[in-house]
Order: structure tokens, then sequence, then C-alpha cells
């Protein structure tokens, strides 16, 4: 799950808090969850600190990873993609594989 913030809009926080209680009320408490503060370019228009941030979801019940990014300059988002990509390829590591059914094209 990905959850996008503006960290230049306070607001954005009280927002993020609905969505995590609808997360952990909803999803397994192993789901995977990153929480994304966009606009860290924006120094001067900053409402929400780096330190806020790690502390507010270090308190949660779920793990979430915090990654901060700028889709202006790109800072941060090679380093969210890698993660996703990562986490998608660990995925189903050592799960049981009794639901996949394997298909042979040539038995008949």
């Amino acid at each position: 799950i990905l959850l996008f913030l503006d960290l230049t809009d306070q607001e954005a926080f009280q927002k993020l808090q609905f969505w995590i209680n609808i997360i952990q009320t909803m999803t397994n408490i192993q789901t995977k969850t990153f929480v994304v503060g966009n606009k860290c370019d924006l120094l001067e228009n900053r409402q929400l600190s780096f330190k806020q941030m790690q502390d507010f979801l270090s308190q949660q019940q779920n793990k979430y990873e915090y990654i901060e990014t700028s889709a202006k300059n790109r800072t941060g988002i090679d380093e969210l993609l890698q993660k996703l990509i990562d986490t998608c390829l660990s995925f189903g590591d050592g799960e049981d594989d009794e639901d996949i059914v394997k298909i042979d094209h040539e038995q008949k």
C-alpha cells in the first residue's frame, strides 16, 4: 500500500491518520505499507518534519516505511521505486504453493 501526503499541508497529516486507521482495520498487520511525504523540496513551506513523521509512524500498530520525495526534482523517487520492486520480488517468499495450479500444455 502506498500513502502519499503533501509535506506542505498540515491537514494532510490528519488525513494520513484517517487512512492509517482504515488500513489497520481492513488489512493484515503484515501488509507492507509505504508512507511517502511529497514536496520535500519546498523547505520554506514545509509543515511536517521528517522527525515528526518518523515519530508518528513508529507509534503505529503496523510497520510503515517512510520515504520523502520530490516529484519536481526527483528526490527519493529512485529509492521509492527500488523499495517497491524489492517488496514485490520478495512477495510470496516462504509461502505455500498449494494454491498454484500448474498447466502443462503438452499433456493431453
